[in-house]
């Protein structure tokens, strides 16, 4: 194996998940490869970690970065390591803006999911249907709103950034035609989560491979010594990497890091 790179990370939804929310034993196999041969390998995701534990081994990780790069989690030392959050009034504020243009909000924290206004009772993670987010008693991390009508959901984005000392983006995914709202604190992302990370395990940009699918995975995309979309990308991901693999239906990072030799 050639360690010209030393950490691996890798989104999940529409990366090294298929389209089913399932990770093949051939991607979980490879990462396993790779951490047995030094590397280390990091989860990159909007999910919480219910929601990941939920879903896979997460053995297979040394780190996960959690709800957008606001949570970082030591899965040897099964314990938080920094954690950003969104203040309650601010949150409060934000819920009061969207409250009438919104079908369904949720609030994040490291672990569970809280769920305003739309009740959702089939999900495989835990799920709690909240009626008002006064009564949330945890640190929230992360905010995502679904609009009753997505034609105005740029002009949402621009409101909430004017107004309040957050980030809030357009998020979708590859693989699903969701697009919604996600609040973050201001200058927390997907990017700022895998520095500091790295910052902490003295590795640089440059030693990094990142697999990802989706609109906040472009600017990690970007960063990295070898940025990889997946055939599944989009266009605008697709042009900014540095390598295009499978489909996460197809393994696609698995492929990659068994034909690293045949990139470069």
């Amino acid at each position: 194996m050639n360690l010209k790179y030393k950490l691996i990370a890798t989104d999940f939804d529409g990366t090294l998940l298929n389209d089913k929310g399932e990770v093949s034993e051939k991607n979980k196999n490879e990462l396993l490869n790779y951490k047995r041969n030094g590397y280390i390998i990091v989860a990159v995701t909007g999910r919480t970690l219910d929601a990941i534990i939920d879903l896979i081994d997460i053995n297979i990780f040394d780190y996960l970065l959690l709800n957008n790069g606001a949570y970082i989690y030591n899965v040897s030392n099964k314990m938080g390591e920094y954690q950003s959050i969104i203040e309650k009034d601010i949150m409060l504020m934000i819920t009061n803006l969207v409250d009438n243009l919104s079908s369904r909000i949720i609030y994040c924290s490291a672990t569970k999911y809280y769920n305003y206004k739309e009740k959702t009772n089939n999900l495989v993670y835990e799920v709690i249907d909240i009626d008002s987010p006064r009564n949330i008693g945890d640190k929230i991390a992360k905010i995502n709103i679904n609009l009753i009508d997505n034609g105005k959901i740029y002009d949402i984005v621009r409101r909430i950034n004017d107004v309040y000392d957050v980030d809030s983006f357009v998020m979708q995914d590859s693989n699903s035609s969701d697009r919604h709202i996600c609040v973050m604190p201001k200058g927390v992302n997907k990017k700022s989560g895998l520095q500091k990370l790295c910052n902490r395990l003295n590795i640089s940009r440059e030693e990094i491979i990142f697999f990802g699918d989706g609109l906040n995975d472009l600017e990690i995309i970007e960063w990295v010594g070898c940025g990889v979309a997946m055939e599944n990308d989009f266009d605008i991901v697709k042009e900014k990497a540095l390598f295009i693999t499978k489909s996460n239906n197809d393994n696609g990072v698995a492929f990659f890091l068994e034909n690293y030799n045949n990139y470069i």
